[in-house]
């Protein structure tokens, strides 16, 4: 991502410098969407090949780079689905984890939820696999992984970011076309309680792909867990002085919400997404939390898997975050149900 998506990403605007600066990359961006459009155009009319798995795949992905809360929705279907008396698997590509990990963070994230999760580029193969001794597939980030058919496409826009405004990779965010969106079957619109502009956002995508269910999904703060595994409520953050770190897509977004749990946030490190910690990072953390006074260090899931190691402190604290539908629910958790053969 350039560093001008770097920092949309993470929710910060962009003087008039800077927007100037960004032209010269609209001409990449134009090239990059005519190869996109031109591989969706084959996969459309069946020139290139998708495989159909043995038991139903459900894609959960994004049109978008950066944080969409695709995780914790991804672990809110599977929960779902396992209620219905399913065994789901998820898929994922893998992005971001070292050549001796079997899991990147997300899906190390999700493992210690206690689902079951295969890491493989070769995500066909990895379907054909988990078809043997799983009832559902939950392809993780599969919007633009045409290669393998899906029973239910379902996609996460970010409530808080333009979507019609936006420009394609490098320019800007988009990973392809928003009239893309026509290929969903839901779109979902994460942190919509976060937005003040939902209607305009619902708007674009039924401009973009008409009659496509929307369906809205906050992000809400779930626990607080040491590095013990012990919980406590989220209240306990109140007033509370409070040093932050995280390395994902959309950090602004988790100071965002450090605040709204009223914490006084003295000291807040964001990083790159996947970031690679180290010793020395977590080290630097510690100690300019001593340094500002932080009564709690706090950090998200996904990072706490890949730091936890180096703070020999035990000082660190998950902010457990879950997926809840708001708007929308009973539409599709019944396309869900019907997309992977239960009654309900």
């Amino acid at each position: 991502m350039s560093n001008f998506g770097e920092r949309l990403a993470r929710g910060e605007n962009l003087s008039v410098l800077e927007k100037s600066a960004r032209l010269p990359l609209f001409p990449l961006s134009w090239l990059y969407g005519l190869g996109a459009g031109a591989r969706n155009m084959l996969y459309s009319v069946r020139l290139l090949p998708a495989y159909s798995a043995d038991v139903p795949v459900v894609s959960v992905g994004n049109i978008s780079c950066g944080g969409t809360g695709k995780t914790p929705f991804v672990s809110m279907l599977a929960r779902f689905v396992a209620g219905q008396g399913l065994k789901p698997v998820v898929i994922s590509r893998g992005w971001g984890r070292a050549p001796d990990e079997s899991l990147n963070e997300e899906a190390r994230m999700l493992s210690e939820e206690g689902l079951q999760v295969i890491c493989n580029p070769d995500r066909v193969k990895a379907a054909k696999d988990a078809s043997q001794r799983y009832d559902v597939i939950l392809l993780d980030d599969g919007f633009q992984h045409r290669r393998l058919r899906r029973n239910l496409d379902i996609v996460l826009v970010d409530a808080t970011r333009p979507l019609c405004g936006d420009h394609l990779l490098p320019a800007g965010l988009l990973r392809e076309c928003p009239s893309g969106l026509s290929r969903a079957d839901f779109v979902v619109m994460t942190r919509g309680d976060l937005s003040n502009d939902t209607d305009k956002l619902r708007a674009c995508i039924g401009r973009k792909a008409p009659g496509v269910g929307i369906a809205v999904c906050s992000l809400v703060a779930d626990s607080l867990v040491d590095a013990a595994g012990v919980s406590r409520n989220v209240k306990d953050l109140a007033a509370k002085r409070v040093a932050a770190y995280c390395g994902i897509g959309n950090p602004g977004q988790f100071h965002t919400m450090l605040k709204s749990l009223q914490a006084e946030v003295v000291l807040f490190r964001a990083f790159p997404d996947h970031h690679k910690y180290t010793p020395e990072d977590i080290s630097r953390i510690m100690k300019e939390a001593d340094r500002y006074g932080a009564e709690m260090i706090i950090t998200t899931a996904k990072d706490f898997v890949k730091s936890r190691s180096f703070d020999a402190s035990g000082k660190s604290h998950i902010l457990r975050v879950r997926a809840e539908l708001t708007e929308g629910r009973e539409a599709l958790f019944s396309g869900l149900l019907s997309a992977i053969g239960a009654k309900g």
